[in-house]
């Protein structure tokens, strides 16, 4: 008798430790987002480019050279305090991440169902733009209405995450433009994420292309699988 309420404990304990695992890894991809998310915007604020920042998991990885603030002694012990981070490695390289666009989407999206919302985004943005306020990130009210609407097209595949990419074009100031450019991007973001877009799903990037006028600044989403 007491030999089969041991049993019966250890298989509780069992079931218990394989739910809680699955409830974790279930949960990994949005808590990755959300510590790339708090990163981003950590380094944004201490005016540092993003690019060279990876997550996994929990830890971080900082690519750069050694002259570069992303990979600078103080930038790990920065984001070795974002809510969330367990561990911030450093790995060296030869060149400077250089930001560049070649102007046209990197990833087409494999899922049919993928596909379908990146056609209907761009279809919605075929006469429309997502516009800004003179020198801000604040969107105008026209644009207000095209994200509704590009926020009720991600609605329909809830699965699917986007990548929101602000693209400057070369200036005499490429970092006040390449920093505009990414804070238009996460703009984007906060307000799909206030029109009920799970945040996990989005991510906000700033990329530079030496083609078009100088100093201008457009908004591209690339859906990509779930």
């Amino acid at each position: 008798m007491r030999l089969n309420s041991r049993i019966s404990v250890g298989l509780c304990v069992a079931i218990t430790l394989a739910l809680d695992y699955l409830c974790i890894a279930s949960r990994a991809p949005m808590i990755e987002e959300d510590i790339a998310a708090r990163c981003r915007a950590a380094l944004v604020s201490h005016q540092i480019r993003p690019e060279g920042l990876s997550v996994s998991g929990r830890d971080v990885l900082l690519t750069g050279t050694e002259t570069s603030a992303i990979a600078s002694e103080e930038t790990r012990i920065m984001l070795e305090h974002v809510k969330g981070v367990r561990v911030v490695k450093v790995q060296y390289t030869s060149g400077e991440p250089s930001g560049a666009y070649a102007g046209t989407k990197q990833e087409e999206p494999a899922d049919d169902r993928a596909r379908v919302i990146q056609e209907m985004i761009d279809g919605v943005l075929q006469n429309e733009r997502i516009e800004f306020k003179p020198d801000s990130a604040a969107l105008t009210p026209r644009s207000r209405i095209v994200l509704d609407s590009i926020a009720t097209i991600l609605s329909k595949a809830p699965n699917s995450r986007c990548e929101i990419r602000g693209i400057s074009q070369a200036s005499s100031n490429e970092q006040r433009d390449w920093m505009m450019s990414l804070q238009r991007a996460l703009a984007t973001e906060d307000y799909l994420v206030g029109k009920g877009v799970a945040d996990w799903r989005l991510s906000a990037q700033a990329f530079r292309t030496g083609t078009g006028a100088s100093g201008q600044h457009q908004i591209e989403f690339v859906v990509k699988e779930r």
